[in-house]
Parts: C-alpha cells; structure tokens; sequence
C-alpha cells in the first residue's frame, strides 16, 4: 500500500469521528467485529463509518481489520449514492458523501465516480486527475483484489487521456 495509506487514512478518519452510535460502544475489536456482524451485508454508510471510527480509535485493532471495516463502509457509500442516482438525485450533489468516503478507502469506482461528475461539470483538470486515481488504484492489488473487465478500464482509461487533451491546464 502507499505511504498516504494506513498513516493518512487513520489520521484523517480520526479528525473525523461520526456521532455516538451502537458500534461506538464497543470496548475492544473483538466486540466491534461482533457488532458488525449483526449488522449484517446491507448495512448502512453511517453505521458502516461509525464502526470504521471506532476501530481507528480502538488499539487492539489490527491495521488489516480497519482497512477491512474502511473499505465495507466505503463500499456501502458508493452502493447508497448509487441507489440515490438510480431514484432521480443528481449525481454531483453526492460529491461530498463519495469524498468523504475517501478517508475510509479509496475504491476504484468511487474515484471514477468522481471523474464522471467532474466531467459533467467540464473541469476536465479534476476529471483527469480522479480518473488517474481510478486506475492507479485498479493496478494496486492491495487496494483492488479483484480488477473489473478490460472494457471498463479502457473506458476509464480513455477518459482520463480524452480529459487530459481538452483541459485548459497541464495535467502530467
């Protein structure tokens, strides 16, 4: 894993604690990877990210266990913003939520995500620059286990070379 990593990753989230919340009343990780398990596969972004606060402020937690718990409640962000688009909410007022959800893991598809909604906008600099995050994070097998077809990273691929060409400033 890069260096912004776990260092970052813990240090931002710990700026970031959520409201009090059932997960929060765990006393050790043991108890924290129950409570999560009772939440279940649906559960919420905010539950999901109250338990990710949680064990950052735990030490009997493992590094391994907090990105784990970081990446499920990114993943449920992304899964919720999806459903929202899907009921008729505009994709950029989800920008915040998909950011945030940065601090907890950084999906390859919250950060293409991130370029399409940059891309409507025509700031093709910050297009460029979230669709090249996307796929260094499809080459890191740490951060992607499984990398997606071939097409949806050509598609990623061609749109960060389309918005690098028509953006008004140099992006290397």
């Amino acid at each position: 894993m890069r260096t912004f990593g776990k260092v970052a990753l813990i240090a931002t989230a710990i700026t970031c604690l959520a409201a009090s919340s059932p997960v929060q009343s765990a006393e050790n990780c043991t108890e924290l990877s129950t409570e999560l398990e009772a939440l279940g596969t649906a559960a919420s972004a905010d539950a999901l990210g109250a338990a990710f606060d949680t064990a950052l402020a735990l030490p009997d937690c493992s590094d391994e266990f907090r990105l784990a718990v970081g990446r499920r409640a990114a993943s449920a962000t992304i899964r919720e913003v999806n459903e929202s688009i899907e009921q008729g909410a505009d994709a950029a007022s989800q920008t915040d939520r998909l950011t945030a959800s940065l601090t907890q893991y950084r999906l390859w598809q919250t950060l293409a995500m991130l370029g399409d909604i940059a891309y409507d906008a025509r700031d093709y600099a910050t297009a460029t620059h979230r669709y090249q995050e996307a796929l260094e994070a499809i080459d890191d097998e740490e951060l992607t286990r499984t990398a997606p077809e071939l097409d949806v990273i050509a598609t990623i691929y061609s749109r960060a070379e389309e918005t690098r060409l028509v953006s008004a400033e140099y992006v290397s």
